[in-house]
């Protein structure tokens, strides 16, 4: 399960005055258009952790390792994109801690801790764990959500607020960039 969240791309206008601009450096106008685009892209990242993790217990390397992936622009292909995949996350990374009766987490700030009964760490393996039967055995690993499901209540308007957000940085970051460009090459 994958969701594409933002794409960060210059449009055909400013690629064209960019290269106007630096028609005496060589490559110049990719090389530009490249750190432009990247360190966007890194700042768009890194938003959307944040404010994933303004509801949601969850550690932002953890996030930025194995849910939020950034792939970013080359000189070739002028386009990074941040996408959102993962499956759903062992429960014990939700700040789960050992009580008499079970275990307590809290998956979103919002509701506060939750309560499972009968539910234990085991000693030789990481998550949080519940006996399905009376019995010792058979016991099964608990989950919480992924992160894709998580985002899914990201509506429209937000996402074009980050479209128009991320247009407005990238415009100013490559002026930013041509800035250096040119104070280098003197």
């Amino acid at each position: 399960m994958a969701n594409e969240l933002v794409q960060v791309e210059v449009d055909k206008r400013q690629m064209k005055s960019v290269e106007s601009l630096l028609s005496a450096y060589p490559k110049g106008a990719e090389k530009v258009l490249q750190r432009s685009i990247n360190k966007v892209a890194l700042a768009a990242r890194t938003k959307i952790v944040k404010e994933i993790r303004e509801d949601y217990r969850l550690k932002s390397g953890e996030l930025k390792r194995r849910n939020v992936f950034l792939k970013r622009a080359s000189r070739k292909t002028l386009k990074a994109h941040i996408t959102i995949k993962g499956s759903r996350i062992p429960l014990d990374r939700f700040g789960a801690r050992q009580t008499r009766t079970g275990i307590s987490y809290l998956i979103n700030r919002k509701k506060g801790r939750q309560r499972l009964c009968n539910t234990f760490f085991r000693d030789d393996k990481k998550g949080v764990w519940k006996r399905m039967k009376k019995t010792r055995l058979p016991i099964t690993e608990l989950h919480g959500p992924s992160v894709p499901e998580i985002t899914e209540g990201i509506s429209a308007l937000q996402r074009n607020n980050y479209d128009k957000e991320v247009a407005a940085k990238l415009s100013r970051e490559i002026d930013v960039q041509i800035r250096l460009l040119l104070e280098k090459g003197k």
